[in-house]
Order: C-alpha cells, then sequence, then structure tokens
C-alpha cells in the first residue's frame, strides 16, 4: 500500500458489515465506496456552515461561499477513494485549533483536533504536510508555551502513530508511504498531461486566491498578525502555491487542490465579512461575473 491504511480498513468493515464479497458484489463495493464519500461531504458541508456562521454572514453570503467551495470540489471527492474522508477530518482539525487557540480556547478542542489530525494523516499521510504548515504558521503567529507545548503533543502523538504502524506493518511501511510517493514528472511541456491539470487548476481558483490577496492588503494595513483570519489568510496562501507543486507527482490530478480550496472559501467568508455590502454596488453585474464564474468551473 502507498498510503496509510486507515480508509482501506474503515472501507473493508463497511464491507463486512454490509455483507459484501470481493467477488459477487463488486459493484455494491463500489457504490458503498460512493455513498460513503457522499455522507462525508455532507458533514463536509455542515461544519463548513457552522464555521461560517462565526463570521455573522448573511445568508446569501454563506450559501455563496458554500456554492463555490461546492462547485470546485471535483469528482474525486465523491468516488470510492480516501481523499475526501481525508479533507473532512482535516477541516475539522483546522477548526478544532482555531477554535483552541482563537475563541473558546477550551483543552477539548485542542485534543479532538489532534485526534482529527491523526485521523487525517491515518487515511492519507500528506495530511501530514498540511498539518505541519499549519502549525508553523501559528507558532510563528503565537509564539509562546501553549502552542509550543501543543506542538509537542502533536509530534508526540504522530511519532506514537507511526512508530504502531511499523510494528503493526513492518519496515517497508515506511518505503511505500514515504519513497513510492517521492516521484517528479520529467516532462515539463505545456501539453503534458500534468501541465494541464496544474494550469486548469491555476485557472479556476485564481479568482478566489486574487481575492485572498485584498485580505493580505488588509491583515498588513490593520497589523492584526495574531488574529485567526491572519491565520487562515496565511494558510490559504501557501496552500495555493503548495497544492500546485505538488501536482508535479505523477498521476496528480485536481484533489491535489482540495486543502486549498477549504482555505480560500475561509479566506473569501472573511473578505464577506469585512465587506458584507460587496454585492450591493452594482449588483447585477457582480452577481452575473460570479455566475459566470460557477457555470465555468462545471
Amino acid at each position: 500500500m502507498v498510503y496509510t491504511p486507515l480508509y482501506f480498513y474503515g472501507y473493508y468493515f463497511v464491507c463486512k458489515l454490509l455483507h459484501l464479497h470481493p467477488i459477487t458484489n463488486l459493484l455494491d463495493i463500489y457504490i458503498a465506496g460512493r455513498v460513503l464519500s457522499f455522507a462525508f461531504f455532507v458533514l463536509q458541508i455542515n461544519i463548513l456552515y457552522k464555521a461560517l456562521k462565526k463570521y455573522n454572514l448573511s445568508a446569501f453570503n454563506s450559501l455563496l461561499a458554500i456554492t463555490l467551495f461546492t462547485v470546485l470540489i471535483t469528482g474525486g471527492f465523491f468516488v470510492a477513494k480516501m481523499d475526501g474522508v481525508k479533507i473532512f477530518f482535516f477541516t475539522l482539525f483546522l477548526l478544532l485549533i482555531i477554535d483552541y487557540f482563537f475563541y473558546s480556547k477550551t483543552f477539548r478542542s485542542g485534543v479532538f483536533s489532534i485526534i482529527a489530525a491523526g485521523i487525517a494523516i491515518s487515511i492519507k499521510q500528506d495530511a501530514l504536510i498540511y498539518t505541519a504548515i499549519s502549525l508553523g504558521i501559528l507558532l510563528l503567529l503565537k509564539p509562546n508555551k501553549k502552542t509550543l507545548l501543543y506542538c509537542l503533543s502533536f509530534a508526540l502523538f504522530v511519532c506514537t502513530l507511526f512508530f504502531s504502524y511499523y510494528l503493526i506493518f513492518g519496515p517497508d511501511f515506511f518505503t511505500n508511504i514515504i519513497l513510492f510517493n517521492l516521484q517528479v514528472i520529467t516532462d515539463f511541456s505545456i501539453g503534458s498531461m500534468t501541465m494541464i491539470v496544474i494550469l486548469f487548476s491555476f485557472a479556476r481558483t485564481l479568482p478566489l486566491f486574487i481575492l485572498c490577496l485584498l485580505n493580505v492588503v488588509w491583515i498588513y494595513k490593520s497589523k492584526k498578525w495574531s488574529s485567526p483570519e491572519t491565520f487562515v489568510t496565511a494558510l490559504a496562501v501557501l496552500f495555493f502555491g503548495f497544492a500546485h507543486i505538488a501536482m508535479l507527482r505523477p498521476g496528480a490530478y485536481l484533489n491535489y487542490s482540495y486543502e486549498a480550496i477549504v482555505l480560500l472559501t475561509l479566506s473569501f467568508a472573511i473578505l464577506l465579512k469585512r465587506k458584507p455590502d460587496l454585492l450591493q454596488s452594482n449588483p447585477h453585474i457582480k452577481i452575473a461575473v460570479l455566475g459566470m464564474y460557477m457555470a465555468g468551473l462545471f
């Protein structure tokens, strides 16, 4: 296996629960995987909506942000694959650490955020890179004992997790999930499939990235360095760049941009919070432009 094993074992458990045989019920197994992915998509929309409520957005602006997220997420979220499940737990991790460090600051949020991150990493190991970037930004914004203790606890939990996998699967486990994934394309021509995917992904997420840069300017002028808005915006910028670099891996597709899309959606919500009347001046033109943008994503 070239991915961490939790999704496969979870999928296997669901199939056993439904008494699905891998030979006689092959189509049913595939349908069960798609239903599982769709269930986590519904959960993803639910937690995003709850996160947007913290920004006190109007019903229209909340619907707009959720709609943009929905149309940017591609079919890879709904197939019998781990990406949609991983994104749910990674988003849950993000929202919980934002709550822990910027809002309620309850110990429970901190503990559950580490557990959510561990599940995301156990589903697909690239979540470790995104969680590490998140914690790095958190240390820059809040360099205190609480953040350092959290990062050390997180590191201890992840090391324990991977050591457990080493004991279960043996030394080949790290060879499979790390070395087999360290691949880069050799054909960088514009006409290559990988470059087409990168350019397409870049084009479809660029409008939200440009809006994200408006938040960067606002944060720089307001000097709100340790705010949740700064945390989300910084991650949106970094994830946007990293996602398109990661797509240089052979076989990469638009699912590599899902983490960036989550953060760009939250960054867009921050912009709507700052400018709730964004669509009030010349609303017909702006709504028409947004409509054409969303239509072009399909």
